[in-house]
This record gives structure tokens, C-alpha cells and sequence, in this order.
């Protein structure tokens, strides 16, 4: 049984109401919700999955992928959803392997990165210790776990909100203009934006955005299999506060919140988040760990051998309000 809409599909699962549902991330709106409501959510490699029947907000930022209780789960719908489709130009040509092959073969050996700028900055007290717990998880299972400054995210991140903006401006442009008031305030602030960007910048955030992928893909990737980081700097908020305010108040929040996960967006790599324990209140807490591209078989297996080990994904959040 299958969910859709990426924040509701994250609650449907965590409650159990389904087996898996499917999302999409242009910024991290799979591996976020999975992040708060304790599942695991996969934003494959951009073209690994078609993403015909999608409503757009950035063709090139766009990823649909699935959400789960188990990585293994997401393997399996991975297997499923994954590979050429004519209705989609973007999705690749690869083939799509067996990604429950070899999924259960463990970490020994494996080289894991952890970036020692920008993801652990700015943490809630209680996300760095279970992030870093997480990983000691992989380097007890044989990994070999390397610290690593990687090239500055922030960079990508910038370079991704003005693309973000101009698609979402050219997807939706008909109905700012016709119908408005059928937008919520913080969409249409962010559209109006997207309207004031030149072509000239677009075109030349692209091309930065292919220099920094390329730098990244080559200091990273050249000394490490994966990369181990947060997903989320804090736990979720409670709805009240994370409605509250202003359109740009509401905006820079939302910015703040998926800081982590939308640099991965604009490199395009397979990203994977895992639960990684509950905070004292009984909050969900996440890592994600990343990928070269196409080596979404790489990161589901460094995954299992997390969940298998650590356990969490057999447990249920309990918020205490």
C-alpha cells in the first residue's frame, strides 16, 4: 500500500497506516519528514526515478523517492519505482540494479566521511550526540570513519535558491497571475521572487552550480564511499510554532530547518535518511548519508547495518505534551 504527498506520507508511515508512500524533494521534503516522524526517506540520484505525475516546483531540483519504515523496505520500493521512463526526459537510461542484493553485507571496510564544517554547526544540544553515536554505530561494524572539510555547502545551497525560485516561477506562473489568493502567503513571496531574477543570473547559477558539484564530487568522494551527516539541526517544532509569524519570518525558518539537506539537492546525489534515537521530550532524531551518484546501493547497505545494529527503527516516537 502506497501514500503520497511527502509531509503527510512521513506521518502515514510512522503511524503504520502503510508500508511505504512516496515523496518528492526539491530541498529535502522527503528526508525531512522522515527525519520528524522517525522513517527512513530516500531522495535517490536526480533522474533515477521518474518524476512524470509530479506537481513541479524545480525541474532541476525536483526528486521523487520513497519513504519506509525500513531501509530495506526503501530498497524495495527503490527497485520497484527506479529507471527510464518516456513520460520523464530527465530520468536516466541505467539500469536499475537489485538493490536488495547485497544489502545485508555490512560496513567492513567501508569508508565513511564526516564533515567537519558546516553540518554539525548550529545543532540542538540533543542532534550532534545522536548523530555522532550513529556513526561510532558504523565504525563498531568495521567502517573506517575519516573527518573531512568538506567544499562549503552553504555555497550550493544559494546557488540552488535562485534556480529554485526562477523554475518555480516558470511551473506556476499562470496561476500567480490568474488566481492568487489560491497560494499561500510564504509560495507566493517565494514566486514573486523568482520573478525578479534575470536571466543572466539563472544562467550563471547553473554553471556554478556544475563547478561545485564537480569540486565536491572530486574532494569528497576521492577519500570516502559515503558521507555521514545531520538531517535536521533540531527536532520538529510544535505546529504552532512552526506557523507562526510572518510570510519572510515563516520563510527563514523553513530555510534554517532544511540547511542540511538542500545542498544534496542541488549536487544531485543520493541522500538517505535513518533514524538515529529520540530526543528527551520523545522527538524523532535523524542522520543521512550520501552517496556518489547511482551508488544508491552503497548507501542503503551502509544504512541496514545501521538500523540493524542500532534498533531504532523498531521503536515509535512518544511526544510528551
Amino acid at each position: 500500500m502506497l501514500g503520497g504527498s511527502s509531509s503527510g506520507s512521513g506521518a502515514v508511515v510512522a503511524a503504520g497506516f502503510c508500508l511505504g508512500a512516496l515523496g518528492s524533494d526539491t530541498g529535502g521534503s522527503i528526508r525531512l519528514p522522515a527525519a520528524c516522524c522517525g522513517v527512513v526517506g530516500l531522495k535517490p540520484t536526480y533522474g533515477r526515478v521518474s518524476r512524470a505525475g509530479v506537481m513541479p516546483l524545480s525541474w532541476s531540483n525536483d526528486h521523487t523517492g520513497p519513504l519506509s519504515r525500513t531501509v530495506r523496505d526503501a530498497a524495495l520500493l527503490l527497485r520497484i519505482i527506479a529507471g527510464r521512463d518516456p513520460h520523464d526526459a530527465t530520468s536516466s537510461r541505467r539500469p536499475v540494479p537489485d538493490y536488495l542484493d547485497g544489502i545485508g553485507g555490512g560496513v567492513a571496510g567501508l569508508r565513511v566521511a564526516v564533515p567537519e564544517n558546516f553540518f554539525f554547526h548550529g545543532l540542538d544540544p540533543a542532534m550532534e550526540p545522536a548523530v555522532r553515536e550513529a556513526i561510532r554505530t558504523l565504525e563498531g561494524r568495521g567502517a573506517r570513519v575519516r573527518e573531512i572539510r568538506v567544499p562549503d555547502p552553504q555555497a550550493m545551497s544559494d546557488v540552488c535558491n535562485v534556480i529554485s525560485r526562477c523554475e518555480g516561477a516558470a511551473v506556476h506562473a499562470r496561476l500567480y497571475r490568474e488566481r492568487p489568493e489560491e497560494i499561500q502567503p510564504v509560495v507566493r513571496a517565494r514566486l514573486a521572487l523568482g520573478f525578479r531574477i534575470t536571466a543572466h543570473d539563472y544562467l550563471q547559477a547553473s554553471r556554478l552550480r556544475a563547478r561545485l558539484t564537480r569540486e565536491f564530487l572530486r574532494e569528497v568522494f576521492a577519500e570516502a564511499d559515503v558521507l555521514a551527516a545531520p538531517v535536521i539541526p533540531e527536532p520538529a517544532p510544535a505546529l504552532s510554532h512552526a506557523l507562526e509569524g510572518a510570510a519572510d519570518e515563516l520563510a527563514l525558518r523553513q530555510a534554517r530547518f532544511a540547511r542540511l539537506t538542500r545542498p544534496f539537492n542541488g549536487l544531485g546525489l543520493p541522500a538517505l535518511a535513518v533514524p538515529c534515537g529520540f530526543s528527551e521530550a520523545g522527538l524523532p532524531l535523524a542522520f543521512q548519508i550520501v552517496g556518489r551518484p547511482f551508488d544508491e546501493a552503497t548507501v542503503l547497505r551502509a544504512g541496514r547495518a545501521y538500523e540493524e545494529t542500532a534498533g531504532w527503527h523498531g521503536r515509535r516516537p512518544f511526544p510528551s505534551f
